[in-house]
């Protein structure tokens, strides 16, 4: 059950954009087709340009890179040259065709992922391209819009209004920068209220994660009942000391809030919930193994060592502070009750036998699972919770569906389900269906 936990982390971060492909293929190729007209934006339009600017330095350095891979292995194996198109007249607006792509014969395959992009535009303000003559370009759909960008964890200003909490935390993904959110509100939908439901955990330093061993922070002292359980550990390490440790982001300097260690004995495997035998935690100490497979090399953090003082180097904790926290507690273990913290008194189990184990723990934020209220069909609602007409907010754009501050691990596959599901009765809804 547990292993499932790790699959459905990498398939919920991009549930919502495989939702929304499939939502739009099949928008555009519907009877309707939509309206595409070339336009001049207000004067307003040009006072993004500074922003734009960024968005074209950032598009032009991928571009050039994709071309600069692309270059050398399409001349070694340039398919055969396929004749050109003959020119004819385009097809009647009314005409239920998908648009045609330009000519794409001296290019790689558009499927290809690393080919550079055969129809580049030029980056203006977002979703607002300009043609080749300079003027924007606007998109019309007859159907309705449906918004499925993701959250907006990367956004500094959005997570300190709307889920303040995770402020102090690194975040596990990029470029959630709550586009789709300030649209929605723009248009005059309705943010959730705060409380946002926030997804945090590390499943990638070490297992048996939930196992509840010795908890200590990064000063090497104990801070909690160790039975409170991971899906909580978001919350309770926003009290901890910060540390500045590996795939710490740009924005945390002085390092960030979610640290801590487990730590426990060789004899785990007699008192552990799930133990796991050594032979396969191994591939989670760096360096013990060439070329591990199944885990992230920059992101193991498990650690073996015959003494306590050792195990305190490796973990970067004080020896001492962390060897009086463990006379400690093997005190309490000794006495049968946990007097500090409260942990039942059959997870209390000493720390005695050598060599001695430790994970460094780095709770980071998968996403933010909270956006603009929504009804059953996915339509945005505005203050009043009437419907928007033809605006669908899916994934974590929308909300509210889990009703707390905390992503519920105990019912695995709520976040990549509510994505399908809402995807597809927004695209059906759209449709009139």
């Amino acid at each position: 059950m547990k292993a499932i936990f790790r699959i459905l982390g990498t398939a919920a971060a991009v549930a919502a954009t495989g939702a929304a492909i499939v939502i739009m293929d099949k928008l555009l190729n519907e009877k309707a087709a939509p309206i595409i007209e070339s336009i001049e934006f207000p004067e307003e339009a040009e006072k993004d340009d500074a922003e734009a600017a960024k968005t074209a330095e950032a598009y032009a350095e991928g571009e050039a890179k994709a071309e600069a891979e692309a270059a050398a292995p399409a001349e070694e194996t340039a398919p055969a040259e396929e004749p050109a198109a003959p020119e004819t007249e385009a097809a009647p607006a009314e005409a239920a065709e998908p648009v045609t792509l330009p000519d794409l014969s001296e290019e790689r395959p558009v499927c290809d992922p690393e080919a550079p992009n055969p129809n580049p535009v030029e980056a203006g303000p977002a979703v607002a391209p300009k043609d080749e003559n300079g003027k924007y370009i606007q998109f019309n759909a007859s159907k309705g819009v449906i918004l499925a960008t993701g959250d907006y964890m990367n956004n500094e200003a959005m997570v300190k209004r709307w889920c303040p909490d995770v402020d102090g935390y690194d975040k596990k993904q990029y470029q959630k920068t709550g586009d789709g959110h300030i649209m929605a509100i723009d248009a005059g939908a309705k943010m959730e209220n705060l409380g946002h439901t926030k997804m945090m955990h590390d499943f990638d330093s070490g297992l048996m994660y939930e196992e509840p061993f010795l908890y200590v922070n990064m000063e090497g002292k104990r801070f909690c009942n160790e039975d409170t359980g991971f899906v909580y550990m978001g919350n309770i390490t926003k009290y901890l000391p910060r540390y500045n440790g590996a795939n710490v982001d740009a924005n945390h300097p002085d390092g960030s809030l979610g640290w801590y260690c487990q730590i426990y004995d060789s004899d785990y495997m007699s008192y552990a919930n799930s133990p796991v035998p050594e032979q396969v935690m191994t591939k989670y100490i760096p360096g013990a193994v060439e070329n591990p497979q199944g885990v992230f090399t920059n992101l193991i953090d498990t650690y073996k060592a015959d003494t306590i003082e050792e195990l305190a180097a490796l973990l970067d904790v004080p020896a001492d502070e962390l060897q009086k926290t463990i006379d400690r507690y093997n005190e309490l273990c000794d006495q049968g009750t946990d007097a500090d913290f409260g942990k039942k008194s059959a997870y209390m189990h000493k720390i005695e036998k050598a060599p001695f184990w430790g994970v460094r723990k780095h709770i980071r934020v998968s996403s933010i699972d909270s956006g603009v209220n929504t009804n059953a069909n996915g339509q945005a609602l505005d203050a009043d919770g009437k419907v928007i007409e033809g605006l669908y907010c899916v994934g974590n754009v929308g909300g509210v569906f889990y009703g707390g501050a905390d992503y519920p691990f105990h019912q695995t596959g709520l976040s990549l389900g509510r994505c399908y599901t809402f995807g597809m009765l927004a695209a059906k809804h759209a449709m009139g269906k």
